[in-house]
């Protein structure tokens, strides 16, 4: 035993005398009575020395408690399809498509989430514009600046999949994917020969040579300055798609033209233009993500933030609700 927590026991008796009065010539002296106390004399510094060994016993204690009670969470978004700006009801047996809006509204939530570690985006298919994919890139920069990881994983890699992809820290794409980035092209449809066939004859005014709005109606093909003004619209998207490219994945603009003139790319090729950062399937993803931290609990979040329509069709509200699903009129939803 350490002299720190050493106890010396020790005792003291007190002792009762008295002479017999009666029979004095005894001389016999009676125990009156013994009284034995214990006394346990502990060491001065005992106290003080203990008492820090337990607070450091306790900061021991809370501290596993923490790191057993940390948990991480992955949530996995999926945007596909034409993303439209307002909310759309398919009807009674059709799937509900998320509008632009909604993706917004769940990537900000995931900015403001404390207990988010990361989310990673599943793109398929996306087919919007300009305007919508610099909204949904400006929403997926802000989870970004709130401190979050973003990984993105495409299916396919089509050009627009990618330049929305490009926007996270990290793009993964499976092996036997390949990256779709062919440049830009637009088409023109005429129908000039077909009115002719149809004896109709379109009554259009035109104002000015780059007016070219009623050419496809008058013309069979395009015109000089149709064709400059559309090759004109192609150049501003084309040095777009550079510049986003080349800013998202730090590589210089003619490495990015080079890839694309090289393209469509196979996965591996990608991989090597440092177009892409893995190639993995999406349970590979996850895998790797809960690999990455053993000692801490993963929690991976399918349909991270996605809203579900009330499917309750149970009596006269259910009844009403029901044929305003097939009347198209959108309806509330809950989490």
């Amino acid at each position: 035993m350490s002299q720190a927590s050493r106890i010396r026991p020790s005792s003291t008796r007190i002792l009762c005398f008295a002479r017999p009065t009666m029979f004095p010539w005894l001389g016999v002296v009676f125990l009156s009575s013994v009284l034995s106390i214990p006394i346990l004399a502990a060491n001065p510094d005992t106290k003080s020395e203990a008492a820090p060994a337990k607070e450091s016993e306790k900061a021991k204690k809370t501290e596993s408690s923490k790191k057993e009670s940390v948990e991480l969470q992955w949530g996995e978004i999926e945007i596909t399809g034409v993303l439209p700006e307002a909310p759309t009801v398919p009807g009674l047996f059709g799937e509900m498509q998320e509008s632009l809006l909604d993706v917004i509204k769940r990537l900000d939530h995931a900015a403001g989430d404390k207990k988010l570690h990361g989310i990673v985006l599943k793109i398929k298919s996306v087919q919007i514009g300009w305007g919508k994919l610099h909204e949904v890139r400006s929403a997926i920069a802000r989870v970004r600046a709130a401190g979050k990881r973003t990984i993105a994983w495409l299916e396919e890699g089509g050009s627009m999949d990618y330049l929305l992809a490009t926007a996270c820290d990290e793009v993964v794409i499976p092996e036997p994917a390949a990256l779709m980035l062919v440049g830009l092209r637009a088409e023109v449809s005429f129908y000039k020969n077909l009115f002719e066939k149809l004896d109709l004859k379109p009554d259009m005014l035109r104002v000015g040579e780059y007016k070219s709005a009623a050419e496809p109606y008058t013309r069979s093909e395009m015109s000089p300055q149709f064709r400059e003004e559309m090759e004109a619209i192609l150049d501003d998207y084309y040095g777009q798609m550079v510049e986003v490219i080349s800013t998202s994945r730090k590589i210089t603009p003619d490495e990015v033209r080079s890839a694309i003139d090289s393209g469509p790319l196979t996965s591996k090729a990608a991989l090597n233009s440092k177009l892409v950062d893995r190639l993995e399937y999406i349970d590979q993803v996850e895998s790797r993500l809960k690999g990455e931290s053993p000692d801490e609990k993963v929690k991976w979040l399918r349909r991270y933030g996605k809203m579900k329509v009330d499917t309750d069709f149970s009596g006269f509200g259910g009844m009403v609700k029901m044929m305003e699903l097939m009347m198209g009129i959108e309806q509330p939803q809950r989490k």
